[in-house]
């Protein structure tokens, strides 16, 4: 049963019907939404449907937009893997980064959703001669669908686009053509050649349908979380149409109440410095980019000087109280070969090389550091963020292992100047401190955040020093270790049962106490107001540490 009720225009609202071919509004020019009557799909198609169905795509029927199973034009496009990225997830300080591998698909991209779609709807509509540009992966993707469905493809693509990707088009039989210029220079060809070539324009959110194709990857990632959706999700735009995708696949799922709960992850576009309309569009405030002249990035499929759909990428963004970033170009190249650096450990420190640090110094004191400033004050706090560096904040020297073996760039904190810290915290703002110093000879040092927050608390002869995990507390053959005094856990600090990021917690939270710090507290920070239940209840939550029974 077909539960597709009506096309909507995203930006003006203008209804279309379906069933028809559409292309952008007639009004306004923009793309269309395809909508669903959810109350019907809702009643009619249960979660527990899902069960016993191939582990495709087309798994989510009742989700998607065509009438006939038997126009699907498919080339088995298969639900892709979720991979744990452990040693990368290391070098950002991250425990549970995950990558969705999209090369699984048929044509090597994720790409072959949002055209598996668009040909398979051209395919019921009745259409045979089918046009796109590409800067990438896409031109593919319909050359090979068209060839599977027995269509006409043209694609049209810059001449600098890389040569793997031309070859894939000619190979699917494709006629493909480079073009002197960007890939909106290739749109306007198509455009151009519309009436004459009778072909249909099927370019990124041109057509309505390679969106509901790339919704299907939000579909498949709360399935895979079953049913409760990642914190935050990565997602390198060019046109966008992927993020827009998912946004609106969890909107579904949260109208059908097949999540858990009604959080969505926040949205973070992607892009280079170099190609970076949706990035500026968002710092500045605007409802639409502006395009990029002169745009270049090694990412070919990002380089998109201008996105038709740059409003809906930028709403999803906002709405999901998410961020729009751009990596300095020369950053892309230099990552690509660190994919293949593994990370070494040494007495549970990571050995820091000067390439590691500078990377180190950069996400800690720039990306990390603005997302947690930038949350504050979206709550209604005053935050600044600061690294170590800052005003001497942090002075440190550089620290060996037991073995006196070389670490690098890994410091160990001597001296706090709380000077910057009194002053700010007078003036009502919260600081947000990047645990990277600076040594007697200028150099940047790593530092373990646990030390650094022990050494801030002494200073400041804080009355409690909070550590935020993702566990209750300390747990000790399976029990939470409520309240400890100071004896009590140094006894645990060689049991089996504490270990990874939990000795260090434990061993900072020690020593606090013999600072001064009155408790010390190691709570699970993934339980929503944390930190308010363990310093405004009674009973709080997690493992306190006070410096002897009965004393706080």
């Amino acid at each position: 049963m077909p539960f597709v009720t009506h096309l909507e225009c995203a930006n003006c609202g203008q209804d279309y019907p379906a069933g028809e071919v559409h292309g952008l509004c007639t009004s306004c020019n923009r793309p269309l939404w395809v909508r669903y009557d959810l109350d019907l799909v809702k009643r009619e198609f249960p979660k527990k449907a899902l069960f016993g169905r191939p582990p495709t795509l087309w798994r989510y029927l009742e989700l998607l937009p065509l009438e006939d199973p038997a126009n699907i034009v498919s080339l088995t496009e298969t639900i892709t893997p979720i991979l744990s990225a452990k040693r990368l997830g290391a070098e950002f300080g991250l425990e549970d980064l995950l990558i969705k591998d999209e090369s699984r698909l048929p044509t090597g991209s994720f790409k072959a959703r949002g055209m598996a779609m668009a040909v398979t709807m051209a395919n019921e509509l009745g259409l045979k001669r089918l046009a796109a540009p590409t800067a990438g992966n896409a031109g593919g993707a319909l050359a090979a669908y068209a060839a599977r469905a027995g269509m006409e493809s043209w694609v049209f693509m810059p001449e600098d686009t890389p040569v793997i990707n031309q070859k894939e088009c000619l190979l699917h039989g494709a006629n493909v053509f480079a073009v002197n210029g960007l890939i909106d220079d290739c749109g306007r060809l198509i455009r151009e050649g519309m009436k004459e070539m009778g072909w249909f324009d099927v370019s990124t959110l041109k057509e309505p349908y390679r969106i509901e194709g790339k919704k299907t990857m939000g579909l498949e990632l709360a399935e895979q979380f079953e049913w409760e959706l990642p914190d935050w999700i990565l997602y390198p735009t060019g046109g966008g149409t992927g993020l827009i995708g998912m946004w609106k696949a969890f909107g579904e799922l949260e109208a059908l109440g097949w999540l858990k709960s009604g959080k969505r992850p926040k949205m973070v576009s992607c892009q280079s410095d170099g190609c970076a309309p949706i990035v500026k569009a968002f710092e500045s405030g605007a409802r639409h980019a502006k395009r990029v002249d002169n745009a270049a990035t090694v990412a070919s499929g990002l380089r998109v000087p201008q996105a038709v759909g740059d409003f809906m990428i930028l709403d999803a963004v906002r709405d999901s109280g998410g961020v729009a970033m751009s990596a300095p170009e020369g950053e892309i190249s230099k990552w690509m070969q660190k994919m293949g650096k593994e990370s070494v450990f040494i007495d549970g420190l990571r050995v820091t090389d000067s390439e590691t640090m500078e990377i180190t110094e950069m996400v800690l004191s720039g990306k990390i550091n603005n997302d947690v400033v930038g949350l504050i004050n979206r709550a209604g706090g005053k935050a600044v963020g600061l690294s170590g560096k800052d005003a001497n904040l942090f002075t440190a020297k550089r620290l060996r292992s037991k073995k006196n073996q070389d670490l690098g760039f890994v410091g160990d904190i001597t001296n706090v100047d709380i000077t910057l810290l009194d002053t700010l915290s007078g003036q009502g703002y919260i600081p947000v401190i990047a645990s990277v110093g600076i040594n007697d000879d200028g150099e940047s040092l790593n530092m373990n955040a646990d030390h650094v927050a022990e050494a801030v608390a002494a200073a400041l002869t804080a009355m409690k020093l909070v550590y935020l995990t993702d566990v209750q507390g300390l747990m000790i053959d399976d029990s939470l270790q409520t309240t400890l005094d100071v004896n009590a856990a140094r006894q645990l600090l060689m049991h089996p049962d504490v270990q990874g990021g939990m000795l260090p917690k434990l061993t900072c939270a020690i020593q606090a106490i013999e600072s001064g710090v009155e408790t010390a507290h190691i709570i699970d920070g993934t339980i929503r107001h944390a930190v308010l239940l363990e310093l405004f209840t009674d009973t709080g939550i997690g493992t306190m540490i006070q410096r002897r029974k009965g004393v706080q």
